[in-house]
């Protein structure tokens, strides 16, 4: 400590505050309970009837009762004797054994205020899959070592670009297709040609109907499992209300880069808990137009596109959710920035995210895009990913406590447009650009989706507080306009950069300022710090490097 004390040349007093602020930045953040979310906790859900599926059941059948000893054989078969409970106001518990379900099922129904709950439940979280793949058998070689091909019917070719997109954005055709190949669960490689075929790969034609596989040597298709993706979006849900899903596994979708492996619309009281999304090509999953979400422990992992999204959401409580190297298509044609997140949420009104963790996606980690207000933050964790840590964009009233956002691979914390943000007790450090940027200064019109209200969004009534910000670059860059740096306050942080130069800026490629100039032309930070990085221990962890470890290489098994 006594490094700190002669760098910054402070009093007792001084050392008294630092010490305060230390203090507080080290303490838990004390949450107080919420009605956010679904007003229900599962365990206090009640049913009138339970449907047992297990296809690996010797007797399962889809003509059974459903009982735990004459189990149904598939979820479609169960959700639509739901579906029949729920129209004689019964509620249904659909228990699904371990297994892989490779089937594609709907929930549609009109919405109703009154209505039985639905419940999907895995009876081992994780071990009930739903799958998007089919087994491929009965492989031929061909006249190349190690090459074999396969009758291939589907011509799904490359996916077209929406109208709002076409000029704006390039989306190369390895990011618009969507076939898959897994080869004993590992991933192989798309090519776009048949010359392109080394070990690890696979090329699909429509022009021949044909699909390649190239297999390590000593691999060969008898002795492997090959999975091959077939079915795109396979769960769709829409209208109901009172709705649980809990513990499954959605892997292998073949939707395209805007579409997902599960997808639920126009609902009410809806919980999803303990979930899976893995190596689907678009999202792993898709939720619109839903009142009272209550979402805990879910993942979305090695997806193509982003991890998850969700949009037009009235009372949110996310609890514990990740987001971990997704949009692994996406990067394969440099399409980074556009309309992909490892979470990104639009339209979100009253939401607490709590101990939220996007880490080494392939993109931004966590996107608010326009439209969302009232949101709290706790305890987040953005780390090494292929952008931003975090991005806020045409959102307000934004709350972010006791977050971490670190070694991204391009800026720590990116806003824009988005009044009254408040950032306190967090660290934001070690990112490879800018830690925090504050941009455009034009304003932006934003439509209430709650109200129809059209209201102007603008970048001001910001409140930094009690923060610990650190980086090699700059620290803080700031809309240079009077109405940002005059309706904000920041007081209590720590700045850390190893010089004076640059640690601020007024606007991006404006002006760069030293800390006391900062003071004095913002009028902030009288209470802060600013000191050289080695001269405090703050236990700021280095965990989190861009890019994600890959995949296992498909290797043959001795």
């Amino acid at each position: 400590m006594s490094k700190v004390l002669v760098h910054l040349r402070v009093n007792v007093l001084n050392y008294v505050k630092l010490c305060s602020i230390l203090f507080v930045l080290g303490l838990p953040n004390i949450l107080q309970a919420s009605s956010y979310g679904a007003p229900l906790p599962l365990g206090l859900i009640e049913v009138d009837r339970t449907i047992y599926v297990n296809n690996k059941h010797l007797v399962a059948s889809d003509s059974n009762p459903g009982t735990a000893d004459l189990p149904l054989k598939t979820v479609g078969q169960a959700t639509t004797r739901a579906i029949e409970n729920r129209e004689l106001g019964l509620g249904t518990k659909i228990l699904v054994a371990p297994g892989v379900y490779r089937e594609k099922f709907q929930l549609i129904v009109n919405p109703q205020d009154s209505d039985p709950p639905i419940v999907f439940e895995a009876t081992e979280i994780g071990k009930a899959i739903i799958s998007g793949s089919d087994v491929f058998r009965n492989w031929k070689p061909t006249k190349i070592p190690n090459i074999f091909v396969h009758a291939w019917p589907y011509k799904w070719g490359v996916k077209s670009l929406p109208e709002s997109w076409k000029g704006r954005v390039n989306v190369s055709h390895i990011v618009r297709r969507k076939e898959m190949v897994f080869v004993n669960g590992i991933p192989l490689k798309q090519v776009l040609s048949a010359n392109e075929l080394v070990a690890g790969t696979f090329f699909a034609t429509e022009s021949t109907s044909q699909l390649f596989i190239a297999l390590p040597e000593g691999l060969t298709p008898s002795e492997s499992l090959i999975e091959v993706a077939i079915r795109s979006r396979p769960v769709l849900i829409k209208g109901k209300t009172n709705l649980v899903l809990k513990g499954l596994t959605f892997q292998h979708a073949a939707s395209d880069y805007l579409g997902s492996a599960l997808v639920i619309t126009d609902g009410n009281n809806v919980t999803l808990e303990d979930l899976l999304f893995s190596w689907n090509n678009g999202m792993g999953y898709f939720l619109h137009n839903i009142q009272n979400l209550t979402s805990k422990r879910n993942e979305t992992s090695n997806n193509g596109a982003s991890g998850y999204q969700i949009s037009t959401i009235k009372n949110l409580l996310s609890e514990d959710d990740k987001a971990l190297r997704n949009n692994w298509r996406g990067v394969k044609g440099e399409f980074v920035n556009w309309g992909v997140a490892g979470f990104k949420g639009l339209k979100i009104h009253d939401a607490i995210f709590r101990r939220h963790m996007a880490q080494g996606n392939h993109t931004t980690g966590f996107w608010l895009d326009y439209d969302n207000r009232n949101i709290r933050m706790e305890d987040g964790r953005w780390c090494g990913n292929r952008t931003y840590g975090l991005f806020v964009e045409a959102s307000e009233r934004i709350t972010i406590t006791n977050a971490k956002i670190y070694q991204n691979n391009q800026w720590g914390f990116r806003t824009v447009q988005t009044p009254d943000l408040t950032l306190t007790g967090s660290r934001i450090y070690a990112n490879r650009g800018y830690q925090l940027i504050v941009q455009a200064p034009f304003t932006r019109m934003v439509n209430n989706w709650e109200t129809g209200e059209r209201i102007e969004h603008k970048t001001e009534r910001w409140q930094l507080t009690n923060n610990i910000i650190s980086g090699d670059h700059a620290l803080l860059i700031t809309d240079p306009h009077s109405i940002f740096l005059n309706g904000l306050f920041s007081d209590g942080n720590i700045w850390m950069k190893p010089s004076h130069p640059g640690a601020f800026r007024l606007g991006e490629g404006g002006k760069s300022i030293r800390f006391p100039e900062w003071q004095s032309t913002a009028k902030q930070d009288q209470n802060s710090f600013f000191i050289h990085p080695n001269s405090l221990a703050t236990n700021l962890a280095m965990d989190c490097i861009y890019p994600p470890a890959p995949p296992p290489t498909l290797t043959k098994q001795n």
